[in-house]
C-alpha cells in the first residue's frame, strides 16, 4: 500500500554515517532482509566496497557503517554483479576501463568462502555479463586482445561454486577482426546459452559507421565438470519464441508463445509489462505440477485492446524463484 514498514523511518534509514563520498551500488532483498551494497571512497581517493544488512524491522545485522567485502582500487567506478541463493551471495566487478575481472563469495556474516584475496577470471576487461547456470556461472567477457591488432574479443568463462574455472581455457567466441563489446548471456534451454554482442567489423560499409548485433549459439552440454556431469540452467527455464513477433496479418491470432519448466510443484504466475513497469497482462495464475507449460501472447492487454510496438517484460514467479525476460512486439 506504500506505507512504511513497521520500525522504518519515514526517512529512511541510516546505514553508513562516515564522512565521504559514496553512492548506492546494488540492493536486493534476500529473505526477510535487504543486502546494501555501496561504493565507498576517502579522501585519498581509494575505492572500496561496503556491505550491510538491513532486517525486516529496520534493524542494521552487521556491525556499524557496514563491511568491507573489497578494497583498494584506484579508480571512482565499479561494475557489479551480484547473485544471492539463501546462505551466500557471490559478488563480480571490475574497475572502470580495461581491468580484471575479479569475483569473491561470501556468505551471510560477509565471510569470503574463495579465499582471502579476490580470484581473477580475466585480464584487460572492457565488459562482461555474467548468468548463473544450476551452481555454476557463466561469464561471457569483451577482452583487449594486443595479438589482434588491439581489437576487443569475446570469450566465455564457466566456474563452479568455489570458484574454480571448469574450462582448461577461456572458449573464444568470437576473435574476428576489429572491436566486439558489451557481451550478454541469454539461457534458451537445459543444452543451450546465447552470446550476443555488438560489433563493428563491417561498420567500414556503413556510411556513418556504427555497430551491428551479432550472436553465438552455445551448447553448454559439452561443458562438463566431470565425466557424466553436465550444467544445468535454471531450475525453471523460461522463453518465448517467436521473439520478435509481429503481429500484422495473421500474425495477430498466434502471437508468441511463452513456454517454462517447473523442477517442482508451486504457484506460478506469469505476467506481461511494459516498460514503465505497469502490467499489461496476466498470462496464468494458478498452481502448476512439476512439468513443461506454455501460454501464449497475443498483443493485447487485460481489456483485449492491443498494445503498442515496442518492447515488453514478461515475468515467471514461482513459490521459489521470479524470472524476468524481454520481448519485442512489432507490427
Amino acid at each position: 500500500e506504500g506505507n512504511t514498514a513497521e520500525g522504518w523511518n519515514e526517512n529512511g534509514i541510516w546505514f553508513y554515517t562516515e564522512q565521504n563520498f559514496s553512492t548506492l551500488a546494488y540492493a536486493q532483498l534476500t529473505g526477510n532482509n535487504l543486502l546494501v551494497i555501496w561504493q565507498y571512497i576517502n579522501t585519498q581517493n581509494i575505492n572500496s566496497l561496503r556491505g550491510q544488512i538491513i532486517t525486516e524491522s529496520g534493524e542494521l545485522d552487521w556491525q556499524d557503517n557496514g563491511i568491507v567485502l573489497s578494497e583498494n582500487f584506484d579508480n571512482v567506478s565499479n561494475y557489479i554483479e551480484l547473485f544471492l541463493s539463501n546462505d551466500t551471495f557471490t559478488l563480480f566487478q571490475k574497475q572502470y576501463g580495461y581491468s580484471e575481472l575479479k569475483g569473491q563469495k561470501y556468505d551471510m556474516q560477509a565471510n569470503r568462502l574463495w579465499g582471502n584475496e579476490y580470484i581473477i577470471f580475466a585480464e584487460s576487461v572492457d565488459s562482461f555479463s555474467v548468468e548463473q547456470i544450476g551452481n555454476q556461472f557463466a561469464i561471457a567477457v569483451s577482452r583487449w586482445s594486443p595479438s589482434a591488432n588491439n581489437y576487443f574479443d569475446i570469450y566465455l568463462i564457466v566456474i563452479d561454486e568455489d570458484g574454480n574455472n571448469l574450462l582448461q581455457d577461456e572458449l573464444a567466441v568470437c576473435s574476428y577482426y576489429n572491436q566486439q563489446k558489451a557481451p550478454q548471456i541469454s539461457p534458451l534451454s537445459n543444452e543451450f546459452i546465447a552470446v550476443t554482442w555488438y560489433d563493428n567489423r563491417s561498420s567500414h560499409m556503413i556510411t556513418s559507421g556504427g555497430f551491428n548485433i551479432y550472436s553465438q549459439l552455445i551448447d553448454i552440454s559439452l561443458l562438463s565438470t566431470e565425466e557424466n556431469e553436465t550444467i544445468s540452467v535454471w531450475e525453471s527455464n523460461l522463453l518465448n519464441y517467436p521473439n520478435p513477433f509481429n503481429l500484422s496479418g495473421t500474425e495477430r491470432n498466434s502471437g508468441t508463445t511463452i513456454s517454462f519448466s517447473l523442477l517442482y510443484d508451486s504457484q506460478a504466475k506469469v505476467e506481461v509489462f511494459n516498460m514503465k513497469g505497469q502490467r499489461v497482462a496476466i498470462l496464468k495464475n494458478e498452481f502448476l505440477q512439476k512439468g513443461d507449460y506454455t501460454c501464449n501472447w497475443n498483443g493485447t492487454n487485460e481489456q483485449e485492446k492491443p498494445v503498442a510496438s515496442g518492447i515488453y517484460l514478461y515475468r515467471l514467479k514461482t513459490d521459489r524463484e521470479e524470472k524476468m525476460k524481454k520481448l519485442l512486439l512489432l507490427k
